[in-house]
């Protein structure tokens, strides 16, 4: 999608199962399973989109999808495979150390898991070398200091993914409502 000089592409990661239930909440089964067939164990398949915007000065990816760092657990009960973000960026033209922005719009795994991922040698780099990584402070928080609630309803844990990127200094946490580019602004919700 353009609009004016940006350009907006959604960019797969792959697909994951989540509980029809949780998924489609008060919905009867009955009504939601006619387009969303559910496996043995009650999961439908949903999209890891993740966003790139592109200004002409600018590689702005949203969410980094699940990356390939998850626990074991994960990929049984979530039904992953391989993430296939990087390979869809490079069919997009763009390498890792195109992307100079990443904003994550929650800390879930689905959203976030992809911020790390381990070099030749088995050591957890960045990503996206070149990015400043922009997350809202409140959401940042919760990740320091998490509790059993958080855990189960995140899926995500890996603070220390966090503590890397801060330490080399391309964190910048948002207080809500920003404009993160020339006419780009996050908006909480």
């Amino acid at each position: 999608m353009q609009l004016g000089n940006i350009q907006v592409r959604v960019i797969s990661d792959g697909s994951y199962l989540l509980d029809g239930g949780l998924v489609f909440g008060q919905v009867p089964k009955v009504v939601w399973e006619k387009d969303a067939k559910p496996d043995r164990k009650n999961r439908v398949r949903l999209g890891l989109n993740c966003l790139l915007i592109q200004t002409p000065e600018r590689n702005i990816l949203i969410d980094t999808g699940v990356g390939a760092r998850h626990p074991e657990r994960n990929k049984e009960l979530y039904g992953l495979s391989s993430s296939k973000l990087l390979r869809n960026l490079r069919a997009n033209g763009l390498t890792v150390r195109d992307i100079d922005t990443v904003v994550l719009t929650c800390l879930h795994f689905e959203h976030a898991g992809g911020i790390t991922r381990l070099d030749r040698q088995g050591n957890v780099i960045p990503t996206f070398p070149n990015a400043t990584v922009m997350v809202q402070r409140s959401a940042f928080e919760r990740l320091q200091a998490p509790n059993e609630r958080t855990i189960v309803s995140t899926g995500y844990t890996a603070k220390e993914d966090f503590e890397l990127i801060e330490g080399i200094d391309k964190l910048l946490l948002l207080d809500g409502d920003t404009e993160i580019a020339p006419g780009i602004r996050t908006v909480v919700t």
